[in-house]
């Protein structure tokens, strides 16, 4: 959902942490009793023998549970050569606050690491990221030495591994775009990280299922509950495709979005220009009808999904993008299973067939989720409140009345199977089902 939204920002190409799995050692030990006989005599059976005595094995022990990671930041010096009086905005632990640079020149972020604490993990999450960025590293009084290099591309959410004997990290970038802003800044030692450091999926490998929306947030207005039910509750791993690329600040609602919601695997931000249109002709006219479809088949090859969801085929209001996304996914599925069709995507990412495609408010075979089932993982709360939440994120859109809706005109929990290669749905309120349940993706 958008209004006339225009980004000058570079295309890209949720706060969970993991506790590792733990491996568990057995001990046992295995003592075997003596054995006494009588002595032999010359004609009675021998006497029996006393029976065995075991030692019992011992009960397995669990190895240690992992100790908490310890937060360092308090203790880190912080100083940048412009902006010194909003360093504490870069680690208040509110990603709507940030540090940013003062002036559009050459800027450097400097953190002096607590002597001899074990500083292990540097989390760094962007507001908005300069168009190339550099993170150094020196031990003492020794020279710089390149630990990472980026750009505007990169996730908004990162986290980098600091090495042995770091007594400093600097982040440095020619900041000419305005773009060098630090929403939060965390240096932990090693162990179990807080749940505020995000641990994203990068968007690469096979897809349970593909939500293909035209600009962040419509994943959560016009198909509700689907990524809270299917990635939080189920944990099938679900990419999301965003056509348009936005402005970086969208891009940060959206990934805070998403996590909140369940979803780990880092969004696609597609190339397109984000601009309000309200015909399917005005839409290929900006955006391109054969880029469109090119698009959409690399990411049916490149992801696999066995089921996609996206758009109404009439915009839901008429949104010329939302039409364009719908009608070109359609014409994309039989095209990605086609050898002879773009073939560069062919040669990249080998053909796919996906097995089931679902549109916003489709009238062919009509279905309607219940995304009002508790979660156990959301503590009870239901598919379409976590959706609500996931769009609350998205602090841009609230100046116009869109709302995630069960009901009304553009009811979030109605589709239609418009494309099936497995049947058709006979229980429904399933977007998975007649799917092979070994199709699914394992859990990370």
């Amino acid at each position: 959902m958008t209004h006339s939204r225009t980004s000058l920002l570079l295309p890209f190409p949720r706060r969970r942490a993991f506790v590792a799995v733990l491996s568990f050692a057995l001990a046992a030990g295995l003592a075997l009793g003596s054995v006494a006989c009588a002595a032999p005599m010359p004609t009675p059976s021998p006497s029996p023998s006393p029976p065995s005595t075991a030692t019992p094995s011992p009960s397995p022990s669990p190895s240690p549970t992992p100790s908490p990671a310890t937060d360092l930041t308090p203790r880190t010096v912080l100083t940048a050569s412009s902006g010194a009086n909003l360093l504490a905005l870069a680690h208040d632990g509110d990603l709507a606050t940030w540090w940013k640079a003062s002036a559009l020149a050459a800027q450097t972020f400097d953190l002096a690491l607590p002597a001899g604490a074990g500083a292990k993990v540097l989390s760094l999450q962007w507001r908005t990221i300069p168009a190339a960025f550099r993170i150094l590293w020196k031990t003492g009084a020794s020279d710089w030495t390149t630990l990472a290099t980026g750009t505007g591309q990169d996730l908004l959410d990162a986290r980098y591994d600091i090495p042995g004997g770091c007594t400093a990290l600097r982040i440095e970038a020619d900041d000419l775009d305005g773009r060098f802003q630090i929403s939060e800044i965390g240096v932990f030692t090693a162990g179990v990280l807080p749940s505020t450091v995000r641990n994203w999926q990068l968007p690469d490998g096979k897809a349970d299922l593909l939500v293909v929306a035209a600009h962040p947030d419509d994943e959560l207005l016009y198909m509700g509950g689907t990524i809270p039910t299917y990635a939080g509750q189920e944990g099938k791993r679900i990419v999301v495709v965003y056509m348009t690329f936005g402005q970086q600040l969208r891009r940060r609602e959206a990934i805070d979005g998403l996590w909140s919601v369940g979803d780990t695997v880092y969004p696609v931000f597609g190339p397109f220009k984000d601009k309000l249109v309200m015909s399917l002709a005005a839409a290929r006219t900006v955006w391109g009808d054969e880029q469109v479809l090119a698009f959409l088949v690399e990411q049916l090859r490149r992801f696999k999904p066995e089921v996609v969801v996206s758009h109404d085929l009439n915009g839901e209001y008429g949104h010329g993008a939302h039409r364009l996304t719908a009608t070109d996914l359609l014409r994309a599925i039989p095209l990605a299973a086609d050898p002879a069709q773009f073939p560069d995507s062919a040669a990249k990412y080998g053909t796919w067939s996906v097995r089931k495609c679902y549109l916003h408010l489709a009238t062919t075979r009509p279905i309607v989720m219940d995304w009002n089932v508790p979660l156990s993982v959301f503590s009870g709360r239901t598919a379409l409140d976590m959706a609500k939440l996931g769009y609350a994120f998205h602090v841009s859109q609230h100046q116009y009345s869109y709302q995630v809706l069960d009901s009304g005109p553009y009811n979030c929990a109605k589709f239609g199977l418009v494309y099936s290669s497995v049947g058709d749905d006979v229980v429904g309120g399933d977007f998975f089902e007649n799917i092979p349940t070994e199709a699914a993706t394992p859990s990370p």
